[in-house]
């Protein structure tokens, strides 16, 4: 069985992390709510799969915190 590392949270794990908060919470918190209209929602995080700058950059400031962890 693979064994679960856990570790403080890097500035290059944005764009993956973004993406899986994405994917996450649009699957089980927001069934409710048009597709359309998810974005609301979401905040920098719709724009998860954007290779934009500078929603790259909103997301890293959301994911910026004393304690974020990552499963690897």
């Amino acid at each position: 069985m693979p064994k679960i590392k856990i570790r403080p949270y890097r500035e290059a794990d944005a764009k993956s992390a973004g993406k899986l908060i994405a994917a996450t919470y649009r699957e089980y918190n927001l069934s409710f709510v048009p597709p359309d209209k998810q974005g609301a929602y979401l905040g920098p995080f719709q724009f998860a799969d954007s290779t934009d700058e500078t929603h790259q950059i909103a997301i890293a400031q959301v994911l910026h915190a004393q304690m974020v962890f990552i499963a690897e």
